[in-house]
């Protein structure tokens, strides 16, 4: 692994995370099945939060900093399906149980393959996870998302912009698993995006910027 490149998450310095308000119908077993694909977990108890005894957690404490990563950045608002009434958690790094999400936000990126050579939103966030993560920690990791391209793509989301940036321009030194994958470009993704059409081939960037600075400014 290109060491330059390993940076310790903003958030983690210990493999425990903490589930937010659990139900009192879930139960271990239904947590180890959700978070089965990132590795075994242990039941390290449930307690109040401290100054808000109203508010329950949940510790799980996981094998390593990086499954405890991963699980934060691919299982932040899965649901617990087989527990009743489905159950949607809320993953937390911290005992008072802070958002685990960073200050100022940057824009996600989503992968894009070439033409017609086939895509990679079929893994599952984990493994996406385990491919980007050389570039910098993550904040999410989401696959099957639909961008308005034909296919549904992958939207990964960095702590820092130079991480992102670093992804984006150094793709080829990513992990291992991706050499043998289809090419792909990382593209900026505003989810307030607007698509235009029928502009005429005469119509350039700054027929563009003219015609939309007077809503404010725009990314691409």
């Amino acid at each position: 692994m290109d060491a330059v490149r390993v940076a310790t998450h903003p958030l983690l310095t210990d493999p425990i995370l903490y589930l937010a308000d659990p139900p009192k119908r879930i139960q271990w077993t239904h947590l180890e099945e959700v978070f089965s694909p990132c590795g075994t977990i242990f039941n390290a108890g449930k307690s109040s939060v401290h100054g808000n005894s109203k508010r329950k957690k949940w510790i799980v404490r996981f094998h390593t900093v990086f499954l405890a990563e991963m699980a934060l950045a691919t299982l932040q608002g899965a649901v617990v399906a087989n527990s009743g009434p489905p159950w949607t958690m809320v993953i937390s790094h911290s005992p008072t149980l802070e958002p685990a999400l960073p200050t100022h936000r940057i824009f996600p990126q989503f992968v894009k393959t070439y033409g017609t050579a086939g895509h990679i939103g079929d893994e599952s966030p984990q493994t996406v996870f385990r491919w980007f993560r050389r570039a910098g920690p993550l904040v999410s990791v989401r696959t099957n998302v639909n961008v308005g391209y034909p296919e549904r793509v992958i939207v990964v989301e960095y702590w820092n912009e130079d991480d992102a940036n670093w992804a984006r321009m150094e793709k080829n030194a990513l992990h291992e698993g991706m050499q043998h994958r289809p090419a792909f470009i990382l593209r900026t993704y505003d989810p307030c995006s607007l698509y235009c059409a029928g502009m005429g081939a005469g119509c350039t960037d700054d027929d563009l910027v003219d015609a939309f600075i007077e809503f404010g400014h725009f990314r691409e």
